[in-house]
């Protein structure tokens, strides 16, 4: 038995400067991955969604004032060991500029779409963000 729920989910944050979106990124520190992606937790048992999303945004990068876009962006599915998890994923919008980081993460980077997409490095990541940029931006 998992000792997590099979749910994550996952927030693409963005604020607006001088009428440009920036995706919020982060990176994993080395023990946790090392690689660059948007905000991603598990859905903890008994709790919502909604919750959940403002949970993690609070506890990664301690962001409290973000507005969640009603739809999904996305859904999709992966193996971990034996089960599969299902990953859902939502947008954001925020005011706040200066980030606080967990200790998971070890920077953080504000950037164009375009960007942000370049550098994240899960295909899961970069499928969102330009279902994110086709929904959102165009």
């Amino acid at each position: 038995m998992a000792k997590e729920l099979p749910i994550k989910i996952q927030t693409i944050l963005y604020r607006i400067e001088d009428n440009i979106p920036l995706i919020l990124v982060v990176k994993r520190s080395p023990q946790d991955g090392n690689f660059w992606q948007t905000i991603t937790g598990t859905l903890e048992i008994d709790e919502s969604i909604f919750v959940s999303r403002n949970r993690e945004l609070e506890e990664e990068i301690g962001i409290t004032d973000a507005i969640f876009d009603e739809d999904e962006v996305n859904r999709f599915s992966w193996k971990k060991e034996d089960w599969t998890v299902v990953e859902i994923v939502y947008s954001a919008v925020t005011n706040t500029k200066e980030i606080r980081l967990s200790p998971e993460h070890t920077e953080y980077r504000w950037l164009t779409i375009d960007d942000a997409i370049d550098l994240v490095e899960k295909v899961q990541t970069k499928e969102c963000l330009i279902k994110f940029k086709e929904i959102k931006l165009l």
